[in-house]
């Protein structure tokens, strides 16, 4: 629940509980974004609150952490850092009073876009430029601000722009712009801008500038440097009240006149060009000389005889001089920084004697008298302070007594002077007594070369520094009251501790083991001691009081020393600066040499128990000069060894030039040498290859390796001097090499010879057959080192052979309808290899035997027909070429033993002939059969009546093809005559009168032009289901003697055919799933019918292949698909299991789903496609295996992980 409040805060009591209610009253005044990054909050003030608490998130993102600040009351704004730019943000203000929120309240506000980078100007004209910058991600529209800093209370040119680029012009020459470049977020509001300076055609300033006044002529000369560009200068000289004069040069230097006196002026130097000014930031300062004072007076003070001189104060005076002249011409100077001057003992008249009075500290008093103006007084003690009087008498008077300066006798000196060294080498304690008059005292050391220094101190000691080493010095002390000093104290002399040695040498003798240490600075008396410590802290050490050296010996090995050497001169020592030195390296211990077997490199290992930096190993055979071997680390790896030699190894460890005692020596075997004079023998066939050589030095026995381009390798291994290498590989090119052999290694290859193996088998034999030209070409991938190959082309009947260097050859005169085996070997001018792996060329099919032609006198269709007698099946291609050049030739095509040329000219003469083909070969022709053509029909018939016999004389034009011709006459009561003529006319007698007669011709050749049989009808068919055949039968046709019957596919030139002299044919050979038109046609002995009437076959469908099948889990059936079928009315699934059980489903789709499948069990499953007469044969069958069974007690499940295996 809440409560609501006025300002303040407010508490709600529940039960046990307080209830903090948040009241109102605090307000967020504004909100504003600096800057991409930062906003300004300014709230109200809220009485009571203790913290404020402003609480920052992005709008609509949790991605983005929130920004919380805290702000100690009464502050009631903030700045706020480190926001996202160009985000929009709930600004909330939270009122704490100590730990209680007791006022909220929020406002939304947007981060200006963050400026572009980048930005950039370049000019482009005298008065343009243009500014570049880079894109802002999300920015439409940028701001441009043009602001001329030499006129700052011009407002700045504002443009905006979407590119970012932006022309500026107008610009004034010599000037400074500011350009800024902001960003403008979706409520056209610019953020904060990145600002770059262009200065426009200026030229630099001058940057030295200096004044010289002359006091005597008041002006003053500016000079300053040279700027390139500048044709005049300008120098102006200002006071103090912003007045200003100038003068104007084209050189270095100009005068400017007319200068105030008591002014400080300061200098500027303006460089001037065509258009332009540059003024320096450098000036000079000079002062001129001072104004006279004004209005001076005088006053005398006659009591005092003092006269006092005062003036009008003139500028920039730092003091005044004023002169009195008495009568006599003394001049007295008075000098003040103060408008007036006194002048005293200006003589009051003239005095003549002056009495003297001083007391000091004691109370004594002590007094003189003087004509003139000093007088001495005598028995004043040192130290003494003296206040002093005096007083001026002459005849008549004497003055009032007048206080002088103070006097001060000298300082007492100190007194006990004593010298402190402390055996320190450059400084020491001087100690006095203090004693009065004293403000401070000065020590004094001089050394007996006249060299002093000294120290100072208010108390009764100080340090003397920087003094020398092993110096005599007389020390003494002063004591000074800044104006006088005390004489000197009593002297003590004394020394400073002895110099340490210098130029330590340390000089290491490697051979003996020994340091010789070495200095300077030796002194006839003392002792020097030299001290080597290593890093453990274990020091040894050596002395001499008579020499500048000493030696330590006996050195541990691999250590670094810090060398000192040490002055004791029995009161005190001093010490040398320290050097660093290495002792001798400790030798290599456990020194191995082995050589690499492959590389023949030779590596070098060791141990040390101290490492060093640099390592030497030397190889020697005994003779010729020996190896080195140079390394940082443990081991050392050479090459560069002689083969079959031995080399003594020994090692050191080297430091600079110092090299450690020797390793104990190893001795190491090089690889053995390699043969020479190495020869390999060319064999055939199998045979091992044997390879010779002469014997080189330190092999015990010698291998012999063989390896082919295609890295097949063979080797032997012998103490003798040659070897057969077996299992050569045939067509390679072999590198041949020996090595020889010893305990460890193989030695280096000898130099290398080649040998050529006999040629391989050919292989992937293949031919091209010209089946029309009876020939085949037979090529295979050549064979590597072959030169020439041989072919053998074996059939029953035949024998080919050729040969050819080149990896192809041609056969000619192949025998028709023969299979040939063809085998190929390859030789190398020395081998031959093996017969490739038999290739059978299939053969050239052969023309048919005693085909025979059938010509249809009516249509001048030719049927022609022939047995078929060979077992694989072929294709045949019929051509009738007519005899005669201007017609063309008819063709047609079967796969049967018949086939139908239609088109064929009546009245001509062709030759048929017969070919087959299987595939792409098709065969030669058979010899032609010669066949004529029908005659044409004659034309023109005419009948002429010969009344007077009672005849008519038919005639008629001539017809191709025609040898003779018929006419028939046919009248009343069943008349018909006939006539025959070869000529063209023909006469019909016995007609009767008065009668009407029709009169018929026909031309008569091989092929007469009468009428033709009848197209059979009701052609009906019938398919044998389970085979590739149908029977065909139709109703017997007039004058038909035999039936022919042609099956083709739609839109497919090839046919299927059957012949028959009864009502019925049987196709064989017919295509599933396909539709074939059936046309009979009729046959007498001369003509065939027109074939005009046709019907329809359909075949059974194929079969289906199951394409996949699959289990679905815990039903007990599988889903199964297949490949569809065309012309198909349903399909149907068996599956049988081994034990007897049967499954199935039917689909009008080729999908179904198997159901009631037994477990463990492997079903045989095939699919049969139902057509509108014969089903198809089974598909090939699928093997579904159910998933195993598992039980447990009362309870049978179905595993259904399991998946069917196909």
């Amino acid at each position: 629940m809440s409560v609501g409040f006025g300002a303040g805060e407010g508490q709600l009591k529940v039960g046990q509980q307080t209830q903090h209610v948040l009241a109102t009253g605090c307000r967020i005044e504004s909100v504003t974004s600096p800057s991409a990054s930062t906003l300004n909050v300014i709230w109200s003030s809220y009485s009571g609150a203790t913290v404020y608490c402003l609480d920052l998130r992005v709008v609509n993102s949790t991605s983005i952490a929130p920004v919380v600040v805290m702000q100690d009351a009464p502050s009631t704004k903030r700045l706020i850092q480190g926001l996202k730019p160009g985000h929009d943000y709930i600004v909330t203000l939270k009122v704490f009073q100590y730990t209680n929120v007791v006022c909220t309240h929020f406002e939304t506000t947007k981060t200006v876009v963050q400026p572009p980078t980048g930005v950039s100007i370049n000019t482009t004209g005298k008065s343009t430029a243009r500014v570049t910058w880079n894109t802002v991600s999300r920015v439409l529209l940028y701001q441009v601000a043009v602001s001329d800093n030499d006129k700052p209370n011009d407002q700045p040119v504002i443009r905006n722009t979407t590119t970012t680029t932006m022309d500026i012009s107008d610009l004034e020459p010599c000037s400074r712009y500011t350009v800024g470049v902001s960003s403008l977020n979706g409520f056209l509001v610019p953020g904060e801008p990145s600002a770059v300076t262009y200065n426009t055609s200026t030229i630099n300033p001058v940057t030295t500038v200096s004044a010289e006044y002359s006091c005597t002529s008041g002006l003053v000369t500016v000079t300053w440097d040279l700027v390139f560009g500048a044709n005049l200068y300008r120098a102006t000289a200002t006071d103090g009240t912003g007045a200003t004069l100038n003068c104007t040069s084209a050189s270095t230097s100009c005068h400017i006149t007319m200068l105030k006196c008591g002014e400080e002026y300061q200098v500027h130097v303006t460089a001037i060009s065509d258009d332009c000014e540059s003024i320096s930031n450098v000036h000079s300062l000079f002062e001129t000389v001072s104004c006279a004072p004004a209005n001076p007076e005088t006053s005398h003070d006659c009591s005092s005889n003092v006269i006092i001189f005062s003036w009008q104060p003139t500028n920039n005076t730092r003091y005044y001089v004023a002169t009195a002249v008495d009568k006599s011409g003394k001049i007295t100077e008075c000098r003040t920084a103060d408008s007036k001057c006194l002048f005293t003992n200006t003589g009051c008249a003239g005095a003549l004697s002056y009495t003297v009075e001083a007391q000091g500290n004691t109370e004594e008093t002590y007094n003189c008298t003087s004509s003139n103006n000093s007088c001495a007084i005598t028995g004043v003690p040192c130290g003494e302070h003296l206040s002093v009087w005096i007083v001026a008498s002459n005849d008549n008077c004497s003055t009032e007594r007048v206080l002088g300066d103070v006097a001060q006798t000298v300082p007492c000196k100190p007194i006990n002077a004593s010298v402190t060294v402390d055996c320190s080498q450059d400084s020491a304690r001087v100690n006095w007594i203090t004693n009065i008059g004293v403000i401070f005292y000065v020590a004094v050391a001089e050394d007996d070369n006249g060299n002093v220094q000294s120290c100072n101190s208010i108390g009764t000691n100080c340090l003397i520094e920087d003094l020398r080493c092993g110096q005599n010095y007389t020390a003494s002390v002063i004591g000074t009251n800044i104006k006088c000093n005390s004489s000197s104290s009593n002297q003590v002399s004394f020394m400073t501790a002895p110099c340490p040695p210098t130029n330590i040498e340390a000089f290491r003798d490697c051979d003996a083991n020994h340091f010789l240490i070495v200095w300077q600075n030796h002194k006839p008396t003392g002792l020097y001691t030299a001290t080597i410590v290593d890093k453990s802290g274990d020091q040894l050490n050596c002395t001499s009081n008579t020499v500048n050296y000493c030696k330590i010996g006996s050195l541990p090995c691999g250590r670094t020393y810090n060398v000192t050497v040490t002055y004791d001169n029995g009161n005190c020592q001093s010490t040398s600066t320290q050097i660093t030195m290495d002792s001798v390296p400790c030798g290599p211990e456990d020194v191995m040499a082995s050589v690499a077997c492959v590389t023949g490199e030779l590596t070098v290992t060791w141990n040390i128990s101290v490492p060093t930096v640099n390592y030497t190993t030397i190889i020697s055979r005994g003779m010729g000069q020996p190896l080195y071997c140079n390394s940082t680390e443990t081991q050392c790896i050479t090459e560069g060894l002689m083969c079959g030699s031995i080399y003594s190894v020994i090692a050191f460890s080297v430091t600079g030039t110092c090299f450690s005692l020797p390793s104990a020596e190893v001795t190491v075997h090089t690889l053995p040498c390699p043969p020479t004079n190495v020869t390999a023998m060319h064999t055939c066939a199998s045979d091992p290859v044997p390879v010779s050589w002469v014997a080189s030095d330190s092999a015990k026995y010698y291998t012999a390796v063989a390896v082919s381009g295609g890295s097949h390798r063979s080797q032997c291994m012998t103490n003798n001097t040659s070897c057969s290498l077996p299992g050569l590989l045939c067509g390679e090119v072999y590198t041949i090499g020996v090595s020889g052999v010893d305990d460890n290694c193989t030695g280096q290859l000898s130099d290398t010879v080649s040998l050529n193996t006999e040629p391989c088998s050919p292989s992937n034999v293949s031919s091209q057959r010209m089946c029309s030209a009876a020939t085949a070409q037979v090529s295979w991938p050549p064979s590597a080192n072959a030169v020439n190959y041989t072919l053998e082309a074996i059939s029953s009947v035949q024998n080919l052979t050729c040969s050819s260097s080149s990896p192809n050859c041609t056969l000619s005169n192949l025998v028709c309808g023969q299979a040939y085996d063809i085998l190929v070997t390859a030789t190398d001018g020395t081998c031959v290899s093996n017969y490739s792996a038999p290739f059978r060329q299939n053969p050239v099919p052969c023309p048919p035997e005693d085909f025979s032609t059938s010509l249809m006198c009516g249509t001048n269709d030719a049927t022609v027909s022939w047995n078929i007698s060979s077992a694989v099946p072929l294709n045949y291609s019929v051509a009738a070429v007519p005899l005669v050049e201007n017609i063309s030739s008819v063709l047609c095509q079967t796969s049967s033993g018949s086939c139908r040329l239609i088109g064929l000219q009546c009245g001509e003469t062709y030759n048929v002939s017969v070919k087959a083909s299987s595939g792409n070969c098709s065969g030669q022709f058979s010899p032609p059969q010669t066949v004529e053509t029908a005659p044409c029909p004659p034309q023109s018939l005419t009948a002429v009546t010969d009344c007077g016999t009672n005849s008519v004389l038919a005639s008629w034009n001539a017809s191709v093809g025609a040898t003779s011709y018929a006419a028939t006459v046919m009248g009343p009561n069943g008349f018909s005559e006939t006539c025959s003529s070869s000529n063209l006319t023909c006469s019909v007698s016995g007609l009767q009168c008065a009668s009407q007669y029709n009169a018929t011709v026909k031309s008569q050749g091989n092929c007469s032009s009468s009428p033709r049989p009848c197209d059979p009808i009701n052609v009906t068919s019938g398919l044998h289901c389970g085979s590739d055949a149908a029977t065909v039968s139709w109703e017997a046709a007039a004058r038909a003697v035999a039936y022919t019957v042609l099956a083709r596919e739609d839109s497919s030139p090839h046919y299927t055919s059957c012949r028959s002299n009864t009502t019925s044919c049987q196709l064989n050979q017919l295509q599933c799933g396909k539709v074939y038109n059936l046309t009979v046609i009729a046959e007498d002995a001369t003509c065939n019918s027109t074939g005009s009437i046709s019907t329809i076959l359909m075949t059974a469908p194929c079969s289906p292949s199951i394409q996949n099948s699959t289990l679905i889990c815990g039903t007990n059936s599988s889903s199964l698909s297949w490949t569809p079928m065309a012309d198909v009315r349903s399909y149907v699934v068996n599956a049988t299991a081994p034990n007897g059980h049967t499954v199935s489903c039917s689909s009008a789709t080729a999908r179904c789903n198997l159901t009631d499948l037994l477990c463990s069990q492997t079903y045989m499953t095939t699919v049969i496609a139902r057509g509108s007469q014969c089903d198809s044969v089974p598909g090939s069958s699928t093997n579904i295996t159910t998933a195993t069974q598992q039980s447990s007690v009362g309870l049978t499940l179905w595993d259904t992980s399991a998946s069917w295996l196909m």
